[in-house]
């Protein structure tokens, strides 16, 4: 007896014995394809990976028909009869597989009146036409449920053609709507990212064609590039997965030779095909995850709380050889530092993703704080110090310093860092370190200024007496502890105005020298002019050795960092600005030479701009290696012109409004890039 004849006569015995169970099983069929919507697509193309197949094409042959193909496993009397059962599958679960419930398929039932299947020595067609006429008593019978001979000969021709194009599943579909034909248009190409066997998807229809391509490049053990082609906009993701769990996978978007945040849409979860629930981190996550019967919500139960547990520990493997290293490749951390909880998930209870991410946070700190356990402890750069001095307190007092230099190697380091609970340098290490040690001016106008910022709300005894023996001020002798201090010299001008501008209050600068005895004087009056001569100046680098990675879409700082970078004589450069050192950019040279650059946007080269007295302080200190880069940036060009020693070079006038150095005319080195 052939195998769908064999199957037939089974399940038309069970229909004829209980027609009510046939009107039950009907409704059943439809509640799941109604779980299905939209989903229908995705589970052909699931069920096809399931059989290995590396091609799947679904194309219209007629109006209403179409021909869905693979080259997959063929179908054999097992799967016939899984297909035929409600619940019943011949695949299981963690065995390499994506479907295991064995209902997926009926979601056909959504746009198809009759299916054709013809694989391998299966050759059948499901029709409730033919099942009625079967079971007359039974008020309403399922689809996919007893297989008839197939009848499916006037499409026979379209099948012997894509056999021989080695195609060995194929299934027509005659429809009865526009529902299959609405998920090819909305089709989403991430959809084959953590698929395992298909690489090709062909959509043929009347209007369109679309092929749709993978291409994975394996770059380590555990890491791989999928390209994925066909969109608009072809993508690449970088996958990590876990050889020992290889249905665990983390994946990066990565464009422009870097990882980059995936868009709000794209970071979700995948349980092999994308889900509805989000990743509060820029990325996907595939996993072995639960899910209810339409795979696209999560259900939190013992196994996925495993995939939760396998995926924190892939995370581990990534994030501990780039701590351990202290480089970072691929700029994994910087798209980690994004992630977030729900600020209000104590109330309305952890998603996935918030449990996902406090685990993830826990793991990091066992690898950046507990493996430094021994040692003075980790602490981040505070916004105001200089490198080098951050440099000098973290070897003095056996710290790891998490700072600017770090996140040259490790861009995002500073804000993961924040995210997994490092503390920002305590202030007593720092005084401790100053009572023995005298740093830049930049760090000491910071200290005093976080020392006067606190003090509104009350010194601790401890940090009163560090202060107090710490050299932090500059008076008009030198640099002195207050205890060293003899009340009658000055505080040095430029220092002096420094501080104000960073408390941002003179009055409160005031209050906490006459708390403290500090003797100042303000020298200035609101309507002096400084005049200073005005020549042409030479950054003393004239040639370009290759072409600087200017981007229209990147700031005026960054874009000016590119250029920076591009000149032969420059070994380093660093983004300090948020440092609020009265630079943005400190550049080391091949020499050693350290040079510092403030950034100025303007509407045109030439229009006025305005100095700070925290850049005007910083300018007087550094003389010639303080340049300022005027900058105009437009959507087609750059045009840059650096300023060297601008305090003895330009006129400049001192305007009250927030103190601040004001030019109206300039001459400069002058560049114009194309973006």
């Amino acid at each position: 007896m052939e195998i769908v004849e064999k199957i037939h006569d089974i399940f038309l015995e069970e229909a004829k014995k209980s027609p009510i169970l046939m009107s039950d099983l009907a409704s059943m069929e439809r509640y799941i394809s109604e779980s299905y919507t939209g989903r229908s697509l995705i589970e052909l193309l699931q069920n096809a990976d399931d059989a290995c197949a590396s091609k799947l094409i679904i194309k219209e042959i007629r109006k209403q028909v179409y021909l869905v193909a693979n080259n997959g496993r063929t179908f054999d009397e097992r799967d016939l009869e899984a297909l035929c059962r409600s619940g019943a599958s011949t695949k299981h679960r963690k065995n390499n597989t994506i479907g295991y419930r064995g209902i997926g398929f009926k979601s056909v039932v959504n746009y198809s009146n009759i299916v054709h299947l013809y694989s391998g020595d299966i050759k059948a067609t499901f029709s409730k036409m033919l099942t009625q006429k079967e079971i007359p008593e039974a008020e309403n019978v399922p689809l996919i449920r007893i297989p008839h001979n197939f009848e499916g000969n006037e499409y026979i021709k379209y099948i012997y053609e894509y056999l021989r194009n080695e195609y060995t599943t194929i299934f027509i579909f005659e429809v009865n709507n526009n529902c299959l034909l609405d998920e090819i248009e909305m089709f989403d190409s991430s959809c084959m990212l953590f698929l395992r066997n298909i690489k090709e998807i062909i959509f043929d229809s009347k209007s369109r064609e679309n092929v749709f391509l993978t291409r994975n490049n394996q770059i380590e053990d555990n890491i791989k590039m999928v390209q994925l082609i066909g969109t608009e906009d072809n993508q690449n993701w970088l996958v990590y997965n876990d050889s020992k769990n290889n249905v665990t996978d983390i994946a990066f978007k990565y464009y422009d030779n870097e990882t980059v945040m995936a868009r709000e849409n794209e970071a979700v979860f995948h349980s092999f095909m994308p889900t509805n629930n989000r990743v509060n981190i820029p990325l996907k996550i595939n996993g072995d995850f639960s899910t209810d019967p339409s795979r696209t919500k999560i259900v939190l139960d013992t196994e996925t709380t495993d995939t939760i547990n396998n995926v924190v520990e892939l995370f581990g493997k990534i994030i501990e050889p780039i701590w351990q290293k202290k480089t970072d490749i691929y700029g994994i951390i910087n798209i980690l530092g994004q992630a977030s909880l729900d600020p209000l998930r104590t109330i309305k209870g952890n998603t996935i993703s918030d449990i996902l991410v406090e685990k993830i946070i826990k793991k990091s700190q066992n690898i950046v704080l507990l493996n430094n356990i021994n040692l003075g402890g980790v602490f981040l750069q505070p916004q105001w110090m200089t490198n080098d001095d951050f440099k000098i307190i973290c070897e003095i007092n056996d710290i790891v310093g998490i700072g600017n230099e770090l996140e040259l190697d490790i861009k995002g380091i500073m804000k993961f860092a924040k995210l997994i609970g490092v503390h920002i340098l305590n202030i007593d290490i720092i005084l401790n370190t100053m009572a023995k040690n005298v740093l830049s001016k930049e760090t000491r106008i910071g200290v005093l200024s976080e020392i006067i910022n606190r003090s509104r709300l009350g010194l601790e005894k401890s940090t009163l007496y560090n202060f107090n023996n710490a050299n932090i001020i500059s008076f008009e002798s030198g640099v002195k502890s207050l205890n060293d201090y003899d009340c009658k010299e000055l505080v040095e001008e430029s220092f002096n105005l420094a501080v104000i501008e960073k408390v941002d209050s003179k009055s409160f600068v005031e209050q906490f020298y006459k708390k403290m005895g500090i003797n100042y004087a303000f020298k200035f009056n609101d309507e002096c002019e400084d005049s200073y001569k005005k020549n042409n100046l030479d950054l003393g680098v004239k040639r370009i050795s290759k072409a600087s990675n200017v981007k229209k879409w990147r700031s005026v700082e960054e874009n000016t960092i590119e250029i920076l970078r591009g000149f032969d004589e420059i070994a380093n450069v660093l983004d300090v600005a948020a440092q609020n050192v009265g630079y943005d950019i400190e550049v080391i040279t091949k020499d050693g030479t350290h040079k510092y650059f403030e950034v100025k946007s303007v509407d045109n080269i030439g229009a006025p701009f305005s100095m700070t007295n925290n850049e005007f302080s910083a300018a007087v200190q550094y003389k010639e290696k303080y340049y300022l880069a005027i900058v105009n940036q437009s959507d087609n060009y750059i045009e840059i012109c650096f300023i060297s020693d601008p305090i003895n070079s330009l006129n400049m006038t001192k305007r009250v409004t927030k103190w601040e150095w004001y030019c109206n005319s300039y001459d400069g080195n002058y560049t114009k890039y194309i973006v």
